[in-house]
């Protein structure tokens, strides 16, 4: 059990906790029920949404492609970001948030 020898020790040390992302669905309380539509259903609603967004950032990467920001630190970070978008597992929102976050 930790013993807190001060409120500042205290203080720093929750916030120490916050600033930490959560790791689980469970650690940020967030309730995973299915949704009341079906697939189909989800797909018709979205689709020409993320067609639209999807295309946005395949423009935005051939532009800056094109005038020679490929070796950009960031652009790493996008393209990972992308890859774990269309990975099929678990968490992506969480695992995409964490790739994109500076070290």
């Amino acid at each position: 059990m930790l013993s807190y020898g001060s409120s500042a020790k205290r203080h720093a040390l929750e916030l120490l906790l916050r600033s930490r992302p959560p790791r689980s669905n469970e650690e940020m309380n967030v309730k995973t029920a299915a949704s009341p539509k079906s697939g189909a259903e989800l797909l018709d609603m979205y689709y020409l949404d993320l067609r639209s967004h999807l295309l946005e950032i395949a423009a935005g990467l051939d532009r800056i492609e094109r005038t020679g920001g490929a070796a950009d630190p960031r652009l790493a970070r996008l393209r990972r970001a992308a890859a774990i978008a269309t990975d099929g597992g678990p968490d992506r929102v969480i695992r995409l948030l964490e790739s994109l976050s500076v070290p």
